[in-house]
């Protein structure tokens, strides 16, 4: 591969693209991540390339075909190079444990100083694209069953997302955009900054925060909105939900303030919690948390209530439980587990 052009951005050279890798790959040294640190740290441009590395670093990198950088390279430093890969405004990101350490990257400052860096196999064309002019697309995240994922956002806001959780971020996030859109369930630790309020559209509703910690959920077969503020305090409308409290949101509007259920935050930790529910709904929060297909085979368990904590772990810890703590018979066919009453 041929060597490619010295990035454009000032102040100060960008990094070393293996020191970088190894930053992303949280592999380096102390002082080594000082020094990338420090860069980033010199211009607003810097930052901001820096987070959207962190985030393109989320990339799923498995079926991927290989691309030629050269090629890539020259499309993207073009003064009116298309969108690589797709034309579809968006980058989807795919969030797993583990990355493999990048080999080689690429590196351009083609579009408002913003820097990219492409592994040298790519990534799957058919579901993400990156854009040259990020500051008009929209950046994705999201978790499948079984899978949770710790997103840092550029202000150094944090993001927890729960399993078969999306979270949308605006691509000028960093420039004083601070509204993102969830779908699913996200516990929210967000920077105060008065003058450019945070923002979760989730719905029809709207949470505006200053600098609080809240979780919001609100899945695709769920009929409401929970909003659970664990510190400081967020609004709603006119609304205003503080500390420790949490409010439902359905079509005819809010309900009555309550206390906030400890757990509406436990799966930050890695728990899911589930008190007194019908095994009707619990099976649909342990399909998610498991990456199961749970069937009553009798439609009289529906009624059955279910409480307890459950750690993340295989479907054979959760047939165990199923069959020692709540007394059921069960039938296992893969990810299939059938529940019958003894």
């Amino acid at each position: 591969m041929s060597p490619l052009p010295p990035s454009p951005c000032s102040p100060g050279d960008p990094p070393d693209p293996a020191a970088l890798a190894r930053y992303l790959a949280a592999e380096s040294a102390p002082s080594e991540r000082d020094v990338i640190d420090s860069w980033s740290r010199q211009s607003p441009a810097n930052a901001r390339a820096l987070a959207d590395l962190q985030q393109l670093w989320s990339l799923d990198d498995t079926k991927r075909p290989a691309w030629d950088l050269d090629a890539l390279w020259r499309r993207v430093m073009a003064e009116d190079a298309p969108a690589v890969a797709s034309s579809a405004p968006s980058v989807q990101h795919r969030l797993r444990p583990g990355r493999e350490t990048v080999s080689r990257m690429l590196w351009t400052a083609a579009a408002g100083c913003v820097l990219v860096a492409v592994t040298a196999i790519g990534w799957n064309a058919g579901r993400s694209a990156m854009h040259r002019r990020l500051a008009a697309s929209v950046l994705t995240y999201t978790t499948a069953n079984g899978q949770r994922a710790n997103i840092t956002l550029p202000d150094s806001s944090n993001a927890v997302l729960d399993v078969a959780s999306r979270l949308d971020v605006s691509a000028d996030y960093s420039t004083g955009n601070r509204t993102v859109r969830l779908t699913g369930r996200g516990m929210f630790t967000v920077n105060a900054r008065r003058d450019l309020p945070f923002t979760v559209l989730v719905g029809s509703s709207a949470v505006h925060v200053l600098g609080t910690s809240f979780v919001v959920r609100r899945y695709a077969a769920d009929s409401l909105t929970t909003v659970a503020v664990h510190d400081g305090k967020v609004a709603i409308g006119s609304l205003v939900v503080p500390a420790r409290k949490q409010i439902a949101i359905g079509v005819r509007g809010a309900g009555m303030l309550q206390p906030a259920d400890s757990a509406q935050f436990s799966f930050v930790s890695g728990v899911l919690t589930l008190n007194n529910v019908p095994l009707s709904a619990a099976v649909q929060e342990l399909n998610r948390w498991y990456d199961a297909d749970i069937r009553l085979g009798d439609p009289a368990l529906a009624t059955r209530h279910v409480q307890g904590e459950y750690v993340a772990g295989s479907l054979s810890d959760l047939s165990e439980v199923f069959s020692k703590v709540l007394r059921l018979r069960v039938e296992r066919r893969g990810r299939v587990l059938i529940l019958y009453p003894r």
